[in-house]
Order: C-alpha cells, then structure tokens, then sequence
C-alpha cells in the first residue's frame, strides 16, 4: 500500500510542479500588450545581454522590437526580452485613496453636526450616509488629480 503512494509522488509531484510554472511569452502575447503605444512613447527594456535601459518605442514588426535610444535605433529579436515597461500615472489609485481618506471624516463629522442644529430631530442615520458620499466624491476628485501628477513605470510584458 505504501509503494502505491509512493509512486504516485514520485510521477504526481512533478507534475503538478510542472503545471505551476507560467507558459513562455509569446510574440502574440507581446504585441497584444503593446498594441495601444504609439511611435515615440517613452519605454524602459530589461532585453538580453544588455542592462536595462530607458528609450522610446519605434514599432514591432513581427518578431522584432524597434527601440530608440538617441541618436540610433536598435532592433531587439522578442526573444531577447525580458521585460517592458511604460509610463503610467496614478489617477485610479489617487482617486480610491481620496474617496477613504475624505469619506469617513465627512460622515463622522456630518453625523456630529445633525443634532446641534436648532430644532433638530434625533434621526440623523442619513446624514452620516449623505457626509460619506460628498466627502467621497470630493475626495475621489482631489485624490485623482494628485494621483494624475505621479508618474510611475507600468510593467507590461511580461
């Protein structure tokens, strides 16, 4: 009984090692992650045997980027690739973060102010909700105009 589970270590585990490693990136793969960059957006490109370095995108024509680094162009074979970034900003993340930040004082402070008015009622569950959502919607808007102004490297290949 023991050598059947044995065995079925011995020829399983491989296997199941074998399927967590990722598939090879394609050409295809490539070109699907670089389709929307136009001729001349900055990129930064980790490519065999050569040191990453920061250029702009010319084109990819089959199996081969064109890269450009002034004064010259430079044909990398896709092969040789090993990663490709460009530049990104972050007004989704700035946006996110503002709508916290700003929301949960806003409804904290709304809910304080409800009864201190003259002639106030005692329910004040909406306006707690009410102070969330403005203080959100302000908070998603300053968030993402901070957020537009950073710029960072986006990986996209692989």
């Amino acid at each position: 009984m023991w050598h059947r589970a044995a065995l079925l270590l011995l020829v399983g585990v491989p296997r199941l090692v074998a399927a967590q490693q990722p598939d090879p990136p394609t050409t295809a793969a490539l070109a699907l992650r670089v389709r929307t960059l136009h001729s001349g957006a900055p990129v930064r490109l980790a490519a065999r045997p050569h040191a990453r370095r920061i250029g702009t995108f010319g084109s990819l024509r089959g199996d081969t980027l064109y890269f450009a680094q002034d004064p010259r162009t430079e044909a990398i074979p896709h092969a040789a690739i090993d990663t490709l970034w460009t530049r990104g900003r972050r007004t989704g993340s700035g946006a996110l973060i503002g709508a916290v930040v700003l929301a949960i004082p806003t409804a904290i402070l709304a809910n304080a102010l409800c009864g201190l008015g003259e002639g106030a009622t005692t329910e004040c569950g909406s306006a707690g909700v009410a102070g969330a959502v403005l203080g959100g919607a302000v908070g998603a808007g300053l968030g993402a105009l901070i957020g537009h102004s950073i710029r960072v490297w986006v990986r996209r290949y692989p």
